[in-house]
């Protein structure tokens, strides 16, 4: 086992051999870049480099050349491209704070576009088709998930408020496709967050029963020791079981509040509670036998002693007196 101070060191050098490994590719990238574009800018009648309004331009110009009849490859493919030549700009103005914001944002505006359509790739034929499908999935989602799980993320309002996008006819050219593409965000942003508040719900709901597990496993402990020790000879040890026994049980409340919660959680886990309680029961009927036993055997033995003693003083008295001595040992 690597101790955890020495993996936590190699862990940060790996994570700066990655950053420096990313960075170092990024230079060579801009270099090339501004290599070219230096060059390119140095012939006649030549313009000065502008890598930022360029990408911006060819950003606008992509957005607005699409048909509303391209399926979602297409939307993802482009896109894709795009990002790719926003990142080698990023790697091209990285000397130039303010060039970077402007680019960041471009690639901002673009990558969520890029999401949506990767998702929707091999799914739905067009724009039309496709935000039909999705519309229609985050409805049954909405109407099918667990309330607390709708409400977690305000499914119902944010639902109400989707506006329908209107489509150009199929032959009217290019269009824009920035509306469709941000309302199928919303609803999938509805879909994601339904999904990721039934796995916390869940997630919290399994916590709850994995605590249980453990206090049953626990008081399963302490019994088996109770009944181990239960049949002793020995005082201290049938102490001890009568000790362990009352362990047993001891958390009893709590177990049974976290089968409550987790079972208020998470319907499905109905089969798992129930067989932690059962567990539970099993101990909590078992425990009480084997403090009985333990005490009655105590009793027993404290009993023997207590006749045993008895005896022995009877004796120490008899002998004081001389009784039961023979006329051998009589004094003169």
């Amino acid at each position: 086992m690597i101790d955890t101070s020495v993996q936590k060191y190699l862990d940060q050098v790996n994570t700066i051999l990655d950053t420096q490994l990313t960075h170092l590719e990024c230079v060579a990238i801009g270099t090339g870049q501004v290599l070219g574009a230096d060059l390119k800018s140095s012939l006649p009648f030549a313009s000065p480099p502008e890598p930022v309004e360029t990408l911006e331009e060819d950003t606008e110009k992509m957005i607005n050349g699409f048909s509303v009849d391209d399926a979602p490859v297409m939307y993802s493919q482009r896109y894709s491209d795009l990002l790719y030549r926003g990142a080698t700009t990023s790697c091209q103005v990285s000397i130039s704070p303010q060039a970077s914001v402007e680019v960041s944002a471009i690639i901002e505006n673009v990558r969520p576009r890029w999401t949506v359509w990767y998702r929707l790739n091999g799914k739905c034929a067009n724009a039309k088709a496709c935000y039909s499908q999705v519309l229609t999935e985050t409805s049954t989602a909405v109407s099918r998930a667990d309330e607390r799980d709708v409400e977690a993320v305000s499914a119902h309002t944010r639902l109400m408020h989707i506006a329908s996008p209107s489509f150009p006819y199929r032959f009217l050219g290019k269009w824009d496709p920035t509306f469709v593409e941000n309302t199928m965000k919303e609803l999938l942003s509805i879909q994601d967050g339904i999904s990721a508040a039934k796995l916390a719900r869940e997630a919290v709901a399994n916590a709850y029963a994995e605590d249980a597990e453990k206090l049953v496993a626990a008081a399963e402990k302490n019994l088996s020791g109770a009944q181990a020790n239960q049949g002793s000879s020995d005082l201290g040890q049938l102490t001890n079981a009568v000790s362990l026994a009352a362990a047993a049980t001891s958390n009893s409340d709590k177990v049974k509040d976290d089968l409550a919660k987790a079972a208020a959680l998470d319907a499905t886990l109905s089969q798992r509670l129930k067989t932690i309680a059962d567990r539970f029961g099993t101990v909590a009927s078992a425990a009480p036998a084997a403090a009985q036993a333990a005490n009655t055997k105590a009793d027993q033995i404290r009993a023997a002693l207590g006749a045993a003693a008895q005896r022995a003083a009877a004796q120490a008295v008899n002998r004081s007196f001389g009784i039961g001595v023979g006329p051998r040992n009589l004094p003169h």
